[in-house]
């Protein structure tokens, strides 16, 4: 994870979000999903360059509103717990993503263990009705950082 977030570059990454941003290929025709960026996957040092990137950027233009990135519905962060802050700031930039915080090893399939830190966007009602009751009782914040709990359909112990 130290690696990827050494040689992360988030100006690239915030280029590539607004540039597909709208839907429209190159040539201005619309565009089918295929090549938009809806999903981040990253580590809280990740998150951390993209903030201070995105607020670079604000301090540049002059603009009083952060830019928001409408269309990525999902960020996944491992390696670490996010921090309020991060995930407020996450938030704000990501307004209609859902933020899953996973919990084991990245690379061995860790989407069994993960817990939502958000309340999924309103339109996705499917979502919204089968995880509204582990959002709300499944999370917590310990020391300034965020945790959660294996969902229903895992069970964690030890075994010998």
């Amino acid at each position: 994870a130290a690696a990827a977030a050494a040689s992360f570059r988030p100006d690239a990454v915030l280029g590539v979000l607004a540039h597909h941003a709208d839907g429209r290929r190159d040539d201005g025709e619309e565009g089918r999903d295929e090549g938009r960026c809806d999903t981040l996957v990253v580590v809280p040092a990740m998150v951390h360059s993209l903030l201070v990137e995105m607020e670079r950027k604000e301090g540049e233009t002059n603009n009083s509103h952060p830019a928001s990135y409408l269309g990525v519905r999902l960020v996944l962060v491992g390696g670490q717990s996010l921090t309020p802050s991060q995930l407020e700031g996450i938030g704000r930039a990501f307004p209609n993503a859902n933020v899953a915080q996973t919990y084991a090893c990245t690379e061995a399939g860790s989407s069994i263990t993960f817990a939502s830190l958000v309340p999924p966007p309103p339109e996705d009602a499917a979502v919204a009705a089968t995880s509204a009751a582990t959002t709300t009782t499944t999370m917590g914040v310990t020391g300034g950082d965020f945790v959660g709990f294996p969902p229903s359909h895992v069970e964690l112990g030890l075994f010998r």
